[in-house]
């Protein structure tokens, strides 16, 4: 009689991160088994090597499920830097494209702690400028995204109504449209940013202060190239440090906190 080891926990998380990407013959000597097992398993799971093919297939398999500090982060990070790409009967996408490897990096992560599903990240290299690319094809986080937050040339701020995924929220927008300046965390957008006020409001201890010794709202600040009005929101350094804030970007970590996902 032949006796199947069963799976522990562990076992099981680790191939949901790394099947995927690795494939089935990378894993057999990390996990002790046979390839014929691991490939059972994956395919119970839903799992199937390679990116593409692994999204395509679960493309419609996420929902909402409730706020978390990571689904908060990726929103901000949508919001500021991200884009949703759609195209008819063929599927929707998630990209960043950033000049920082720890952030492409961090969303990466975060994509997947949010979705189960794996990202892809790529380096890209142009004339101007080198940069990363973080890309996730999943219909459904897409259109969600799209559909709370808005297509890419029209988003909006909303108040997000849970402390741990406010602050996501609020460290996604400074990593990506934050100006990290003297002791100063700038945000300028064009768009409203009284959501970001409100958020600060229901953290607890966030502290709004005059004379840039918290955060507040410092209104319109010109327009941009498009003549839309920018609005400006401010967060010193302390106030940010103090509550356990920071960045996953270490070019912006001067005087900052410095997180690693």
């Amino acid at each position: 009689m032949i006796t199947v080891r069963p799976w522990k926990k562990e076992e099981i998380d680790f191939l949901k991160r790394n099947y995927t990407i690795l494939g089935p013959s990378a894993l057999i000597d990390i996990l002790g088994r046979n390839k014929s097992s691991i490939t059972h398993k994956a395919y119970r799971l839903g799992l199937e090597y390679g990116i593409v093919n692994s999204n395509k297939r679960r493309k419609n398999s996420w929902n909402f499920s409730g706020w978390s500090y990571e689904l908060g982060y990726i929103a901000g990070v949508y919001v500021g830097d991200g884009n949703v790409y759609s195209k008819q009967n063929n599927g929707a996408r998630f990209r960043l494209s950033v000049i920082d490897q720890d952030f492409a990096l961090t969303v990466k992560n975060m994509l997947y702690t949010v979705t189960g599903y794996n990202a892809n990240m790529s380096y890209r290299q142009k004339k101007s400028t080198n940069y990363y690319e973080t890309t996730l094809c999943n219909v459904d986080f897409c259109n969600w995204l799209v559909n709370y937050f808005g297509p890419a040339n029209y988003k909006s701020m909303f108040y997000i109504d849970d402390p741990l995924a406010s602050m996501g929220f609020i460290e996604g927008i400074a990593d990506s449209e934050g100006a990290f300046q003297g002791k100063s965390i700038i945000i300028r957008m064009c768009m409203n940013l009284k959501p970001l006020e409100t958020m600060c409001n229901i953290i607890h201890g966030f502290k709004f202060r005059s004379h840039h010794k918290g955060a507040h709202t410092i209104g319109e600040w010109g327009t941009d190239s498009f003549g839309r009005k920018m609005n400006s929101f401010s967060i010193s350094k302390n106030e940010y440090n103090r509550l356990g804030f920071g960045t996953y970007i270490q070019r912006k970590s001067n005087g900052l906190l410095y997180k690693f996902c």
